[in-house]
């Protein structure tokens, strides 16, 4: 006995699967009730007893099975294979999508390691060598724009090529989900919304994100074309690091635009480093060129003469564009590297907590961006040890994705006592994921905010409670939504688009803060 297809959705491209099935293979996944929490022996609904052994035995007939067909038909699937890159040629032909068209944008090293992940996956891409004028682009944000300036050295991927299918599945900015799956989940979610509270909901059949457009994934500016354009470019094999010119010696300040990857790697360096850096709160003028706000002002002045060959070896490092101001008068505006909106920066000193109640996957992915990405020490605590140490030894608190139950216990009265006099003597603390939901614990009082569908107010009398407010929301599995960016506040340096792409994986979301900055808020 067996079965295909039933609960599992293989929307997204990156599963054991779809993957190979996206580059001609054909992908399958075996799986049976054997195994892991069933122990060795499983007794099924019908009292049948499935033993680890026979597990084995299945996977070991069907894998042989496999091999055997595959083998004794090699000449059609051999065809098959062939067949599977030749028509991609002509479906990108005729594709609504036909080439994504990438600058450089403001930060190349994200950008470049778009176009790695690419190339790694065997997607052709090609670089320009002229400036381009697109006729029409759409952006990933849904906006159509005329006459686009395209500079030479951007990236362009035309889909009418062999790996045209799997550049689609990783490029495309709406991947159309089955309009039947589409159906009964909402058929579902109507008549959940109709049962009383003591009837289980029915479960919904979405298995993983419906979201991965890898230009809103790395944040990188990029361009959809219906109708492919002709530019003069290159085929790239390698993607080269990003190279730039560095700067004269400085005799009042080194400045660094901010919203570059390359940008924080090289403050961040300098900081640990124990050199002196700010950063301008304000949009900030220098020696007449206009910076937005968040821009990195290391002046000469504060610093050791070690600065000037050290701050040249990291822009190189980093490939960070940076510039040397000789004077602190503003040319323009009212900020310059003097004003009183230029404030220094402090090391990190984090502390991320880890063990009991905290997701291993949360602490696994702070671990690497911390250690691989960036080179910065961090200190792993136990949450129940977070009662007991002494937190002014850090100026960050992470809590890593957890149980906020869980949480709570292990912390106890103390240990959020010990966390509120901390912030409120200046530290930070960073709450990720379901831990964010600890800060609205009655017991803390941190925000005013609320877990939405958490009110103990009754609904309206129409029986529609999706029209409530209040409503418990449903599981979002991995969508990109859009989110309006407050520009007051320190966090959205580096961001000055009034919208951003947001991935959303969860069901738990926050109502305003009377009390606090609401810095990212769900459009309407």
């Amino acid at each position: 006995m067996y079965y295909v297809r039933d609960y599992f959705d293989i929307f997204y491209a990156g599963y054991w699967d779809s993957w190979p099935a996206l580059q001609g293979a054909t992908g399958i996944t075996y799986e049976t009730n054997g195994g892991g929490k069933r122990g060795i022996n499983h007794r099924r609904d019908d009292d049948l007893i499935m033993t680890l052994r026979m597990a084995i035995a299945k996977h070991f007939t069907a894998s042989m099975a496999t091999v055997a067909t595959a083998a004794a038909n090699r000449v059609e699937r051999l065809r098959d294979f062939r067949r599977f890159f030749v028509s991609a040629l002509e479906a990108g032909r005729e594709s609504d999508l036909q080439q994504v068209w990438v600058p450089q944008g403001k930060d190349p090293h994200r950008t470049r390691e778009m176009v790695r992940a690419l190339r790694r996956s065997g997607v052709e891409v090609y670089e320009t060598t002229e400036v381009s004028t697109l006729t029409q682009g759409r952006t990933y944000l849904g906006e159509v724009k005329d006459d686009v300036i395209v500079p030479a050295g951007s990236y362009v991927i035309d889909l009418a090529q062999p790996k045209g299918r799997l550049a689609r599945a990783l490029l495309e900015q709406d991947t159309v989900i089955d309009e039947a799956f589409v159906e009964r989940q909402q058929a579902k979610a109507h008549r959940n919304e109709q049962r009383g509270d003591n009837v289980p909901d029915d479960d919904y059949e979405f298995y993983d994100v419906t979201a991965w457009a890898l230009p809103l994934a790395y944040g990188v500016e990029a361009f959809q074309v219906g109708a492919a354009q002709e530019f003069v470019g290159t085929m790239i094999d390698e993607v080269p690091e990003v190279t730039v010119e560095l700067p004269a010696r400085a005799t009042s300040a080194y400045v660094v635009a901010p919203g570059s990857e390359g940008a924080l790697k090289l403050g961040l360096d300098l900081l640990t480093e124990g050199y002196r850096v700010a950063t301008a709160v304000r949009p900030l003028n220098v020696g007449g060129v206009a910076y937005a706000r968040g821009a990195l002002v290391v002046r000469v002045g504060r610093n050791p003469d070690s600065l000037h060959g050290r701050i040249r070896e990291l822009a190189t490092e980093h490939g960070v564009e940076v510039a040397s101001a000789n004077t602190a008068f503003s040319e323009t505006g009212i900020t310059g590297i003097g004003s009183e909106s230029t404030f220094a920066l402090k090391a990190p000193k984090v502390l991320v907590a880890t063990g009991a109640g905290v997701t291993p996957a949360s602490y696994g992915a702070l671990h690497y961006l911390f250690e691989e990405t960036y080179g910065l020490e961090f200190v792993p605590v136990s949450v129940d040890s977070i009662k007991e140490i002494d937190l002014r030894k850090f100026n960050v608190v992470i809590l890593s994705s957890g149980w906020p139950g869980r949480y709570g216990r292990l912390l106890g009265q103390s240990g959020k006592d010990n966390l509120k006099q901390w912030v409120t003597g200046g530290g930070t603390l960073i709450c990720l994921r379901a831990a964010a939901e600890l800060t609205i614990d009655a017991d803390t009082g941190w925000t005013s905010a609320r877990r939405v569908g958490d009110s103990d107010q009754d609904g309206d009398d129409s029986g529609d409670k999706l029209e409530d407010e209040d409503a418990e929301p449903l599981p979002v599995p991995g969508a990109m939504l859009r989110v309006k960016v407050d520009h007051e506040h320190f966090i959205t340096f580096g961001h000055e688009e009034d919208e951003l792409p947001f991935l959303v994986n969860t069901d738990t979301f926050f109502t305003a803060s009377e009390t606090g900055i609401n810095v990212l808020t769900f459009a309407e």
